[in-house]
Formats: C-alpha cells, sequence, structure tokens
C-alpha cells in the first residue's frame, strides 16, 4: 500500500508551505510594507524575497541575523530560518521553529512549522500534542489528520491512529488517501475482518481500480476466502472482458493454486483469442509453459490446442511457425515439422531459419541427397548466408571432399558478419588444411604417391601444414582469444616439437578462456615437453578429471609424463587404458619395450 513517511509527508507540506509568505498576526495581511527601509518589517520582507524569489540563502542569512541581533525574538523571521531548506531536520530548524512558536502559540503558521520540526527530528510524542492543537485550530485541513495519523502509525499507538482517522471520514467522508492508511493499521495490526470491510469498500468505490482488486484479493487470501477470490476475479472480467490484467491475475492465481486445467482453460478462451494481447504477449505465455516440462507433458493437449490457435492467428509469423515446429518434433512427428517447414519455405519475404531447419531434420534423418538438394536451394536464395556456406561446408568435410569443404568455408568467410565469426571460420579452414596435411602424410607413410579418393587431396604435407598455419594465424588476427584455434595451433606445434615457447603461451591463454579437457592436455604436453614434467602432471590430472569421453590421447599421454617421472607401474596401467579407449598399438607397444628396457637396467 502507498503509505507516504513522515518525511515525505513533511517535504510535502513544506513544497506548499514556501509558495505563502507567512504573517505574523492574522491581520499582517492587509498592513503595507512601512517605507522606512530599516524597520523589522521592511527588512523581513526583503529576506522573505531573497530566499523565495532570489534563492539567494546568503543574503537570508544575513539580513536575519540582523533582525536577530536586534530583536532576538522577532518571530516572523523565527519561523524563517525554520523553513529554511539547508536545516530542515536539524536541531538549528527546530530551535527557531519552538522559539517562533513560543512568542504566538495561537499562530498557525508557526504550530505546523514547530510540530513539522518536532516530526522531522524524532521527537513524535511532542509532535503529537502539537498536532492536535493544530486540528483544533483547523478542523477542516485533512493534511494534519493525515499527518498525526502516520505518526500515531509510526509510534505504533494504532487505536489512537484508528479512532483519528474514523472521526476524519466522518467529518470528510471517505477520502482515498486516509482510507489507505485506515487499511495498512489494520492489516497490520491483524484486524482483518474490518480490513477486508474497507478493502470491500475501496473496492465497490472503484471496480475499475487493479491495486484496489489486488488489495481485497490479498486480504481474501490471508482470511482464507479462496472461493471469494476466483468469484472476484471472474466478476472483474465479466465486467470488462478487455481488461487483460485481470485476467493474468486469476491465471497468475489459478498457477499458485496448482489449478493447471483452468489457467489452460483460461489461456485458451480468454487470452489466446483476446484482441487486446497482441503476439509477443501470447508468444511469451505458451513458451513458458512449454519450457516446464512438467506441465508440458501433463497438459500435452491443451497445450497444443493454444499453439495451433497462435500459429492459425499468425501464420506468418516466424516464431509462431517454430514453435508449432517444435512441438510437432517434440511429439516425436519429425514429417509434419518437416512439411511445416517446407510449406513456409516459399514466405514472401522468405525466411533463411526454416531452410536451416529442413537442412537439419533431414541430416538427422540421414538422407544426404535431400540435404544436399536443400543446400543448394537455399543458397540460391541466399547466396551472401555465410551460415548457408557454412552447412555446405560442413556436408562436404563429412563426405571427405576436404577442398570442396575449404571452397566453402571460404565462402563462409567472406559473407561474415563480425570478426568474431570470421575468426572460428578462419579457424575451421586451418583445421581442414590440417586434416589435408594428414591425410597426405599417411598416403606417404603408406609409399602412395596418387590420392585416388573420390575426393582426392593434391597438396604436399609441407605446404598443407602451412597453410593450416597461415589461416591460424588470420583467425588470431581477427579474434585473439579465440579458444579453439589456440589450443589447436599449439598442439599441432607441439607434435612436431617446433615453436614451443610461443605454443605454451597460446596453450595458457586457451586454459584460462575454457578450462576443458582438451585445452588442459595440450599445455600439460607442452610442459612435458619442455621438460617441465612436475608443473605437466597437475594439469593432466585436471585434464583426466575433466574427460568425460575416455579419450586414448590423454591416457596416453599422461602415461608419458608419468614414465619421465619415473613412475614406470603407474605409466604401463595409463598406458594399457589407452589401448582399450583405442589408441594406437604400434604406438604403446613400443612404449612397453621401452619400459621394458628401463626396468632391466
Amino acid at each position: 500500500m502507498a503509505i507516504l513517511s513522515l518525511n515525505e509527508v513533511a517535504a510535502q507540506r513544506a513544497r506548499v508551505l514556501e509558495r505563502f509568505m507567512p504573517p505574523q498576526s492574522a491581520q499582517m495581511d492587509t498592513i503595507a510594507i512601512p517605507r522606512d527601509t530599516t524597520s523589522l518589517r521592511y527588512r523581513y520582507v526583503e529576506a522573505i524575497k531573497a530566499q523565495h524569489i532570489y534563492n539567494d540563502t546568503t543574503r537570508t542569512q544575513r539580513i536575519a541575523d540582523e533582525i536577530l541581533a536586534e530583536s532576538p525574538n522577532y518571530a516572523p523571521i523565527l519561523y524563517l530560518r525554520a523553513q529554511n531548506p539547508h536545516y530542515r531536520g536539524k536541531p538549528t530548524s527546530l530551535k527557531n521553529a519552538k522559539a517562533a512558536y513560543e512568542q504566538d502559540t495561537t499562530n498557525r503558521w508557526y504550530m505546523k512549522s514547530y510540530a513539522e520540526a518536532l516530526t522531522l527530528t524524532g521527537d513524535y510524542v511532542e509532535a503529537t500534542k502539537i498536532y492536535r492543537k493544530v486540528i483544533e485550530a483547523e478542523p477542516n485541513n485533512v493534511e494534519s489528520y493525515y499527518i498525526l495519523a502516520v505518526i500515531y502509525r509510526q509510534i505504533e499507538e494504532w487505536d489512537k491512529a484508528l479512532e483519528l482517522l474514523n472521526k476524519a471520514e466522518l467529518r470528510f467522508g471517505r477520502i482515498e488517501q486516509l482510507t489507505d492508511l485506515k487499511l495498512y493499521i489494520l492489516y497490520a495490526t491483524k484486524q482483518m475482518t474490518g480490513a477486508e470491510q474497507e478493502a470491500r469498500l475501496l473496492y465497490e468505490e472503484r471496480p475499475d481500480d487493479m491495486s484496489r482488486l489486488s488489495r481485497l484479493v490479498e486480504i481474501y487470501a490471508y482470511n482464507k476466502k479462496d472461493s471469494l477470490i476466483e468469484k472476484l476475479y471472474i466478476d472483474a472480467i465479466q465486467r470488462d472482458s478487455t481488461n487483460i490484467d485481470v485476467q493474468l491475475q486469476l491465471g497468475r492465481y489459478y498457477v499458485e493454486k496448482n489449478e493447471i486445467k483452468k489457467y489452460l482453460s483460461l489461456l485458451n478462451s480468454l487470452i489466446l483469442k483476446s484482441k487486446e494481447l497482441d503476439f509477443e504477449d501470447k508468444y511469451n505465455v505458451l513458451d513458458m509453459l512449454m519450457s516446464d516440462r512438467d506441465t508440458y507433458n501433463a497438459y500435452i493437449f491443451d497445450i497444443a490446442l493454444m499453439i495451433n490457435t497462435l500459429y492459425a492467428q499468425y501464420p506468418n509469423e516466424p516464431r509462431a511457425v517454430d514453435m508449432l515446429a517444435g512441438h510437432y518434433i517434440y511429439m516425436s512427428d519429425i514429417p509434419r515439422a518437416l512439411e511445416l517447414y517446407k510449406k513456409h519455405r516459399h514466405d514472401n519475404p522468405p525466411h533463411e531459419e526454416y531452410y536451416i531447419a529442413i537442412i537439419d531434420i533431414y541430416d538427422y534423418l540421414k538422407e544426404p541427397d535431400s540435404v544436399r538438394y536443400y543446400t543448394a536451394e537455399a543458397m540460391q536464395r541466399f547466396p551472401q548466408s555465410s551460415a548457408l556456406h557454412l552447412y555446405h561446408a560442413s556436408q562436404r568435410l563429412q563426405e571427405e571432399d576436404l577442398m570442396g569443404g575449404i571452397e566453402s568455408l571460404c565462402q563462409a568467410e567472406k559473407y561474415a558478419e563480425n570478426d568474431t565469426l570470421r575468426s572460428q571460420i578462419l579457424g575451421y579452414i586451418g583445421d581442414a588444411y590440417h586434416e589435408v596435411a594428414m591425410r597426405r602424410q599417411a598416403l606417404d607413410k603408406a609409399g602412395i604417391k596418387r590420392d585416388y579418393a573420390p575426393y582426392p587431396v593434391k597438396m604436399s604435407y609441407k605446404k598443407a601444414i602451412q597453410k593450416c598455419y597461415l589461416y591460424y594465424d588470420l583467425a588470431l588476427e581477427h579474434h585473439y582469444d579465440n579458444a579453439s584455434v589456440l589450443n589447436n595451433y599449439a598442439y599441432f606445434l607441439s607434435l612436431e616439437n617446433s615453436d614451443l615457447e610461443r605454443a605454451e603461451q597460446m596453450s595458457k591463454r586457451a586454459i584460462e578462456l575454457e578450462r576443458n579437457a582438451s585445452n588442459l592436455d595440450t599445455y600439460a604436453w607442452i610442459l612435458h615437453l619442455r621438460g617441465d614434467d612436475k608443473q605437466a602432471q597437475q594439469y593432466m590430472r585436471q585434464a583426466l578429471s575433466r574427460d568425460s569421453n575416455k579419450s586414448p590421447d590423454l591416457q596416453q599421454h599422461y602415461g608419458d609424463i608419468l614414465f619421465a617421472l619415473g613412475e614406470y607401474s603407474m605409466a604401463k596401467s595409463y598406458w594399457q587404458r589407452a589401448l582399450e579407449y583405442g589408441a594406437d598399438a604400434e604406438q604403446i607397444e613400443q612404449r612397453m619395450r621401452m619400459l621394458d628396457e628401463k626396468q632391466q637396467k
């Protein structure tokens, strides 16, 4: 409830009081300013002008000091100093307000000023005494009733506050600010029957006021009158079916009471069909329902009805299409999702995301011909889409068309929207060239000069590695904190035992960015190659603790590090585990022979 604090009330009063020039007595309003510029009255008026018209606090202070030096008990200037905003709420203000009041205890301005100063300095007991006098002097000033009731509330004299508010209600009738305060006090003192009565009267006066409705609902809930809450909301909706806020409040009430069926019925009949709610509101409600998997599963057919309703209302809204397709996929009805996306690929304007969804589905269904067909169609419609060129590159790389994949990646890089994406794509190109180098190396090892694969490699190992590093360098120029490129570049350098100092720097930065098993393994391996096996062991342990894929490389590397540390038994154990996980048998056999030689010595 929006009940003003005492400081807020005082500030509000001060703004009102500053509009007026307080008189020394009731007759002063009609007295002309004397011509004698040395008179107290004349100088007092000059002080008022300095403070309230020119905001010249220095001149105001000087004039006030002169007047008080001549006449220490001159009440008007004491009052003026009490109202100085620089001293409000401080002992100086209270001292001046009290002095002015003591000079004329019947002056309503001085009385109010003193009461306000007492309130702001926290002397609530004395403030109540003065405010009671203010009310006696101004029985028709509703503000004074309110302030005194707030003070009673502050000092927890609840009965006096209620008595005063009831008295004000008899005199002035029901005034919203006073009634709000009364309701607050009833609520705070757990007089819930009275609070309910007041809240109901407030609501009946203005049933369109949502704050009053919410207040009555809150009190009904406290009094455990749930049936009245639901009836209150339904009556409000019947009174104004366009009031979406009431409908949403009723929906939240149903959710709190776990009456999900009623909630979904309300959404379907009152919200999703409502013309007052826009697409964004409707979509967000359904998105929230779908994200709660328990509710989605339990009421999937009710929610499906609403998803279809939303799609029927907004068939050209991409998020409505995605939501319906997503629902089909959740229901394992992949063909219907595919049909929906294919139907909308001819929308005008066209939507690239529909094509990407179609390609993803066909890729999931393992239908490469369809993937190729729709990728080609999509690229005709969106020739400058880096995402589609990336999809095309991925397909070609999966088919082991390494050079074709590189070609598509170069096209994707050409249309990259920002440096971060460009760095990623350049990194992919570097990875692809490394694959070329590895294939050429395998062919050379097997003594095969000509590659007879469907997509042959016609590049030497040396040139492919140079290309790999060239593209890695370009990737890091565009975005140095590309953790994947930093890690791969560092690892491939370590495999060649080349430029290990730079490799260590890149690998260290990679684990600062992403502390995963692969990055930690690279860093540990480089430390091992540089002779720091103790530290390498620490990082390799971290890598193994994060390895959920049972990588043979990690097991083998750790075995190598343990061997270097002289822990031969443990090294053998990890090499055997590497072999179980799929490591190259010839490499493991070489290590075992080396281990036997060491142990024989």
